[in-house]
């Protein structure tokens, strides 16, 4: 029936397991999921999960080296179970939900296997399979907007091996419209043949030859041509070959095709192409252009200009063609469906000083193809203000890595930037002759060095655009700058520096400063005795008091402010929650409190903070701004108490009631080098997924600074390292040799 991709009994038969737990009558599954960290909520339920260990993953992958360490996935089962219908496994699995479908076999990997090449034998409609250096994923993605959008099979991400492309397959059912798969050169060098020969496509197509990914057997251009070139082996006998006019060894490619497709469809400007591209040109962000099909001229438009994805998109096109589809109703379809996959050209913008600033990623991955393809479409970029390449190196060249990225060169010297980062030693290897060419080029180590260059160099208008190897994590980095503020002045308040210094963050702990600014204000005996209740036990950091201690308001201030204790700041908030200004409320309330804390921030002017909490804890309308921060540190370093408990690295508390004992608190402010300074009082602000915020009181050269540092992601103590580094510069402080 639709929507039926596997009975009970057909999996045991193609699997030959036997069921522990059998499934009750008239179950089926729709996916077969073996990452299903990854794949739960994309692949369409119900859901069998196949349990293995990357052991069993690397003995069919024939892996030239076994993993370092057992990941049994059997062990994620019992946590997964409820968004699962069953499960297939190679041993027995304990703490399942009573009645959990439960399939055993000897081989889990062979068995998703064979589902995948049985699921192939009993499918009727066209499998296309998609092979290149660059341009798979987005072929693959752009193929599949000619379907209808819950019709059609595609590979997830890049699980296009030997053993990927196949567990793919497991989840065919009859009534998808077409399988789409991307195939990797490892799954087509295969000794006993290439696995086109057991998935069969129908059409299969070549998107890219180059230099990339240098292996043992794939030394040279001529070494990938030949290798991708056996994705054409396997073909059904009126299998099509899809074939680009622009590839490398284009003629060596053609030879292929014609010993296996029964039908081959070019594209490219030729006349000789079944689709010729004539008058192409990019208009506001399209690839417009006519092509010419059995002597018919067609007006198409691409929503992207980048020239592999336009070739990407006529391969497309060259399916559509072979499928008897309408191709002005298919590129419609594109025009309509196309959003850039993260990594591979997804754009963004981000509203910076009235104005915004416009990110480009195209850093999932990188070879030399690709790189020229980026560079190219980014000379053709026109931007209001300026443009900022983020580049880091394309791995696995072998011993073609220093020519393929000296070749670059030409190539970002003519792109237009006004500046360009780079990581990693190949491409920092080009800075000495990019900088001939490029008006800023900077050599940086790692990701905060980087977002902390990139965040002074941006303007409104600007066109950020990062590309490098997957390795290297670019992607991160630049989505990191949207998520970054700081500001940094000196005693009399002026900004030293500033980045983002108005957008609202999660402030965390840094309202603690509030806190003992609103407590200070009310008490006047430090010395009082307080004790922890039963519901001054919240959760987070400083979990460092039990019910039934007694403590001074003073060592309640010093665990707040030291090792930020959430507890202490709850007793204290519960103590002094009550002022004449919210008499309305019950007094000794900590929402009492908060509403004093509210009254004390807009009282310094910070109009962008609302408090909800003492400590910080993570609530949804809690917010605050790097400006409104600096405001409320200024002031908290005011009261004398603070400033001294700030600046200490430890202390002792004395802690009566039911269990008393000396306890030490220790700071949770990491050292900052101080060119010829030292830093005098700190606190953090951590919210684990929102917020790794910090406060730095230092003394540079004699010169008081405070800094004020919020960002979700990456290294808080680097980032304050080069935010004071370049504070000390701009104070023309003399750094040590």
């Amino acid at each position: 029936p639709p929507g039926h991709t596997w009975t009970a009994k057909q999996l045991q038969e193609v699997t030959g397991g036997q069921w522990l737990v059998a499934p009750p009558p008239g179950w089926f599954i729709r996916s077969v999921v073996n990452i299903a960290e990854k794949h739960i909520g994309v692949r369409e339920p119900p859901l069998l999960y196949v349990a293995h260990t990357n052991q069993d993953r690397a003995y069919h992958e024939q892996y030239a080296s076994p993993p370092s360490s057992v990941n049994d996935r059997h062990k994620a089962l019992p946590k997964l179970a409820p968004k699962l219908a069953g499960a297939i496994v190679s041993k027995p699995v304990a703490g399942l939900p009573e009645g959990f479908p439960l399939l055993q076999v000897a081989d889990s990997i062979r068995a998703i296997m064979e589902l995948g090449f049985a699921a192939r034998q009993r499918y009727q409609g066209p499998v296309i399979a998609v092979t290149g250096v660059a341009g798979k994923s987005s072929t693959v993605s752009l193929i599949g907007m000619l379907f209808e959008p819950d019709r059609v099979l595609q590979s997830l991400e890049n699980y296009n091996s030997r053993v990927g492309a196949p567990v793919q397959l497991a989840s065919l059912a009859p009534d998808h419209q077409a399988a789409i798969l991307e195939v990797s050169s490892s799954a087509l060098w295969i000794q006993r043949g290439p696995i086109t020969r057991q998935i069969k496509p129908t059409i299969a197509i070549v998107t890219e030859i180059g230099h990339a990914h240098a292996e043992r057997v794939i030394k040279t251009t001529e070494d990938t041509a030949r290798y991708k070139s056996r994705i054409f082996d396997g073909l059904t006998d009126d299998g099509v070959a899809v074939v680009g006019e622009h590839l490398m060894h284009f003629d060596m490619v053609m030879d292929k095709a014609r010993q296996h497709a029964g039908r081959i469809v070019t594209y490219g400007p030729s006349d000789q192409a079944t689709i010729q591209v004539i008058d192409q040109k990019n208009v506001d962000g399209e690839a417009r252009m006519v092509v010419r099909i059995a002597g018919t001229k067609i007006p198409v438009a691409f929503p992207f200009t980048n020239p592999g994805m336009v070739r990407n998109g006529l391969a497309a096109l060259a399916v559509a063609h072979v499928l008897g589809m309408d191709i002005i109703t298919a590129v419609g379809r594109i025009a309509a469906r196309w959003a850039p996959l993260e990594g591979r050209g997804a754009v963004w913008s981000m509203d910076y000083r009235h104005g915004q600033v416009v990110f480009l990623d195209d850093a999932y991955n990188a070879n030399p193809l690709s790189m020229k393809a980026m560079l190219t479409d980014l000379a053709q970029r026109h931007v209001p203000g300026r443009k900022h390449l983020l580049l880091a190196d394309m791995l696995e060249l072998g011993e073609f890595s220093a020519e393929k990225h000296r070749e670059l060169v030409p190539q970002l010297c003519a792109s237009g930037v006004d500046s360009v980062t780079l990581l990693g030693s190949s491409m920092q290897g080009l800075a000495p002759e990019l900088r001939h060419c490029i008006p800023a080029v900077y050599c940086l180590d790692n990701h905060d060095q980087s977002r902390f260059f990139l965040s002074a160099l941006i303007e409104p208008g600007d066109l950020v655009v990062a590309k490098g190897s997957n390795k290297f994590k670019l992607s991160e980095l630049l989505k990191s700058l949207g998520q970054l503020s700081y500001l940094v002045t000196d005693e009399s308040g002026r900004p030293l520096l500033q980045y983002q210094s108005d957008h609202t963050f999660k402030p965390g702990s840094l309202v603690k400063l509030v806190t003992a600014m609103v407590v200070l204000d009310s008490c006047r005996d430090l010395s009082r005795v307080l004790t922890v209740e039963a519901d001054d036990l919240v959760s987070g950091s400083g979990a460092n008091l039990h019910e039934g201690d007694q403590l001074t308001v003073e060592d309640a201030l010093h665990n707040l402010l030291i090792p930020s204790s959430n507890r202490a700041a709850q007793v204290l908030a519960r103590t002094f929650g009550t002022t004449p200004e919210n008499s309305e409320l019950q007094a000794g309330t900590v929402s009492a409190f908060v509403k004093s804390m509210n009254r004390k921030v807009v009282s310094l002017g910070a109009t962008n903070t609302w408090l909800a909490n003492p400590s910080g804890l993570n609530q949804r309308d809690m917010r605050s701004t790097a400006e409104d921060m600096m405001l409320i540190a200024r002031a908290a370093m005011a009261y004398p108490m603070i400033r001294s408990i700030l600046g200490k690295q430890s202390h002792v508390l004395t802690i009566t009631g039911r269990q008393p004992r000396p306890l030490k608190v220790l700071t949770r402010v990491k050292p900052v080098a101080i060119p010829d300074g030292v830093v005098e009082a700190g606190i953090t602000g951590t919210l684990v997924g929102a917020a790794e915020n910090v406060m730095i009181r230092a003394r540079i050269g004699g010169e008081p600074v405070t800094a004020i540092l919020m960002q979700n992601g990456g290294d808080r103590w680097r980032m304050m390292a080069e935010l004071i580094s370049r504070t000390a510069a701009n104070l023309d402080v003399r750094q040590p040799d």
